[in-house]
């Protein structure tokens, strides 16, 4: 009626909703299409009632709206809970309760669940369609993104798909058995196997709520257990009495799994695994919930000690007793497993066989900064076959790793999932800092939330070039230092021992003129045995040293990166620009791809009001905030050198975590609170 009062397309106000008016036609099809809908939803659950009772379809349609209402009404997803408790009110007069909500529970697995499941398969085809197209859009890294990205979602919702049809079993276990909706009609069945296949149907119940959370993990084992349970209890339930809708629904979540084989990269033994707080609170609450079922169903049997020892075809409170006991028994062991295991060891740092592989992979690694792993200040988590590791280091509840894994794609992604693991398992919160775009999905996959630190800088020396107006002040710096009796040189790794004195003058007089202290944990310090780790460009004005800096050589030659850079008080102007000049020219004819300038914090982010609070503050602080750090100055020398800019990130749980998660990281590279204050 209200269609017919205002004219179609026209803007209509009801208090704050504000909604475009439909036509008449429109508004009619809508209407009888969510009739149709909620129709159909009722004559499913209708089947599903008993024989012989006195309800006619349309009044149980009536009540069925009604419910229905009330649970849009209430705000709950799928009115769970606020629905059921409706239906049995109003029907209770006329249908047992245990009839009824044993109905309610097979209505669910086939207008809600056999959906998911239908869903999840298209949504796998979908994207396996997408990969394919990869073939014919061969060196597109576009689609080869987003089929990474799409890969981290599939073993998510096969989880949630496994902890659903867990929590169906344990449910379907604790409730009376309707022979008239069985597969198998239970005269066919010796007791024995169907009272057998009962049991395993509830402890299979437990099992794939245990394997919900490992298929989440990507544990190889995961797979292999559930394609093992799922097909003993596709058949197990059949016999078992159970509606012909399970057997269904779990050869469905079969022909899943087993069609997602190759999300399952991990190797790790399953129960080493740290389950969360969320996938136990979550698990604990199917678990309460399906033995509240069994006694509610069963409350008005009297409790006996024969009760455990029936095994007769119309016995199902007894059943419901020999399940509850065995699930508890198996949550029992595996409890007591968990608490009794030890925890792996993390390689400290003070480890020497750990630095001396670490070394050795360190130089090998196609980025520079990956050397920083000897500055002694971190620790490492090394894989087992010794050809990748990750460093690391802990500040308050913070496990902060510096940088991407290094190592094969396959031992990165190992790697990342372990550390993951040991800081959870430690009650920290897993960081990585200072990562790159390429393995963003690998840190979503992990939960993580990604936040924008600012942009690296990276010169390509084959490139670079001193001609033009944007390089007039490069061409001054290199004819003032030159004119001044400028020399440049790179000593060896190794053999700057006779050096080291006048370097430290540098140093001292260097953080003296800007009352700062060393950094650490990203930033090299001056430290005699490290620095004997690296080659040394030195710059000297008649034979002094007026400024130096250590280089971070890639082992693959695809980059160099100056680390600790220092020059004395009263060095001319222009000598950092004469010093990185006479890098580019050293590293392009040593072979270098690129000189790597490191990060120029908080540039490139988000400043629109649409953006992200925490990029839009960033921006702020940038653009503002040059009396406390110099942003802009950093970014603007770095520019001169006609850079590459690329994106770096921190990949932490964010949310509330975020601020004290940023305190902890910017307190690891000041060297404790106190560096923070001062600079």
């Amino acid at each position: 009626m209200f269609c017919t009062l205002r004219r179609a397309g026209t803007t209509a106000r009801i208090h704050k909703l504000e909604f475009v008016v439909p036509s008449v036609g429109v508004a009619s099809a809508q209407i009888a299409t969510a009739f149709i809908d909620w129709a159909i939803a009722g004559s499913v659950l209708f089947v599903l009632l008993p024989d012989g009772h006195p309800l006619s379809l349309a009044a149980f349609l009536g009540a069925f709206v009604i419910a229905q209402s009330a649970g849009l009404a209430s705000h709950v997803p799928g009115g769970l809970g606020v629905f059921e408790l409706v239906i049995l009110a109003m029907l209770g007069p006329h249908v047992s309760a245990r009839e009824m909500t044993a109905a309610l529970i097979v209505y669910r697995a086939v207008y809600y669940l056999m959906p998911l499941g239908v869903a999840v398969l298209i949504l796998a085809g979908l994207e396996a369609r997408r990969g394919a197209s990869k073939i014919l859009l061969a060196g597109s890294a576009t689609v080869g993104l987003a089929r990474r990205w799409s890969a981290a979602l599939l073993p998510r919702a096969l989880a949630l798909l496994l902890f659903v049809v867990g929590a169906l079993l344990l449910a379907s276990g604790s409730l009376p058995m309707s022979h008239e909706l069985a597969l198998l009609p239970p005269g066919r069945i010796p007791d024995g196997i169907r009272e057998t296949s009962h049991f395993i149907g509830s402890i299979a119940g437990i099992g794939l709520l245990v394997l919900s959370w490992a298929a989440e993990q990507r544990l190889d084992a995961a797979y292999r257990l559930a394609v093992g349970v799922l097909a003993t209890v596709s058949v197990t339930s059949a016999l078992a009495g159970a509606p012909a809708v399970v057997p269904l629904v779990l050869g469905f979540t079969l022909l899943l799994t087993v069609a997602a084989r190759p999300a399952f990269t991990r190797r790790s033994a399953l129960l080493a695994e740290p389950f969360t707080p969320t996938w136990i609170l979550a698990a604990s609450a199917v678990v309460i919930s399906a033995v509240w079922l069994g006694l509610f169903s069963y409350r008005h049997v009297e409790y006996r000690d024969q009760l455990w020892w029936r095994f007769e075809r119309d016995a199902d409170a007894p059943r419901f007793l020999r399940a509850t006991a065995g699930a508890a028994m198996a949550l029992l062991a595996l409890g007591i497993y968990r608490l009794l295991r030890h925890a792996r060891p993390v390689t400290p740092a003070s480890d020497p066989d750990a630095l001396s592989r670490v070394e050795a992979l360190a130089k090998s690694a196609s980025r520079g900064s990956t050397q920083l792993a000897l500055l002694g200040d971190k620790q490492f988590l090394v894989s087992e076959a010794g050809d990748g590791f990750l460093m690391y280091a802990r500040r308050g509840r913070s496990w902060v790793a510096l940088g991407d894994p290094v190592g094969p794609p396959a031992v990165r992604r190992e790697l990342a999932w372990q550390f993951r693991e040991e800081s959870e398992r430690h009650g920290g919160w897993t960081v990585f800092y200072e990562v790159g775009a390429s393995e963003l999905p690998l840190y979503v996959d992990l939960g993580l939330s990604l936040v924008k630190l600012g942009e690296e800088a990276r010169v390509p020396l084959a490139t670079f070039s001193l001609e033009g107006s944007a390089r007039r002040d490069l061409r001054r710096a290199l004819r003032l230092i030159d004119a001044a009796g400028g020399s440049f040189e790179v000593v060896p790794a190794g053999t700057a021992g006779a050096l080291i004195p006048e370097l430290q003058r540098v140093s001292d007089s260097w953080l003296e003129a800007r009352r700062a202290r060393e950094k650490a944990f990203s930033l090299g310090r001056f430290d005699a045995a490290y620095l004997e780790h690296f080659p040394i460009a030195v710059l000297r004005i008649r034979s002094e040293v007026v400024a130096f800096a250590n280089l971070l050589v890639a082992g693959d030659r695809e980059e160099f990166a100056p680390d600790l850079m220092r020059y004395a008080t009263g060095a001319p102007s222009g000598t950092m620009e004469y010093l990185f000049l006479k890098l580019i020219e050293w590293g392009r004819a040593a072979g270098f791809q690129f000189m790597n300038l490191g990060m120029a914090p908080l540039s490139g982010l988000a400043s629109r009001r649409p953006g992200p609070l925490v990029a839009r503050a960033g921006d702020f602080l940038y653009r503002h905030g040059e009396a406390f750090y110099g942003f802009q100055g950093l970014r603007l020398f770095k520019e001169k050198f006609g850079p590459e800019w690329s994106p770096r990130y921190l990949a932490s749980p964010g949310g509330l975590a975020l601020p004290l998660v940023l305190a902890d990281v910017t307190a690891l590279i000041s060297g404790g609170v106190a560096g923070i204050v001062r600079k």
